[in-house]
């Protein structure tokens, strides 16, 4: 995991960064699975106050594919929906991908309210994510 804060890398049974001093959050878990980063939400919210872990992570994913699976997330905010529209547009400087999975109606309405449901790729579940690419054996 990674600190929200500074960017630096602390094993997730810490509850402070070592680095900075910073909290942890442990709002969002990592996973690699077939070559596709998969990032997790255990959060029921996106907003000012989490934003800065998932920008951490997502700025040192090296992989052409990512899933954010916000499947538990009932909250996203003005500063939430920002973070995936910029992890949107850097992708496409990298040629990363990225798929939105498990959007839950709340956080959908206040994507759609922005106008930004037309550049984040949506999909109902991971596997259905993982299907997009041409995945099946996950």
């Amino acid at each position: 995991m990674f600190c929200g804060n500074c960017g630096h890398v602390v094993p997730s049974t810490n509850n402070f960064c070592s680095r900075c001093g910073h909290p942890m959050n442990h709002d969002f878990v990592t996973d690699e699975r077939e070559g596709v980063f998969v990032i997790e939400a255990k959060t029921k919210n996106i907003d000012y106050t989490n934003h800065g872990e998932l920008t951490s992570i997502f700025t040192r994913i090296k992989r052409k594919r990512v899933i954010i699976d916000i499947s538990k997330v009932e909250f996203i905010d003005s500063t939430g929906i920002g973070t995936l529209v910029t992890m949107y547009y850097k992708t496409t400087r990298t040629k990363q991908q990225i798929i939105v999975t498990g959007v839950q109606n709340a956080p959908l309405n206040a994507m759609k309210a922005l106008g930004v449901d037309n550049l984040i790729v949506f999909a109902d579940t991971q596997e259905k994510a993982f299907a997009e690419w041409g995945i099946t054996s996950v």
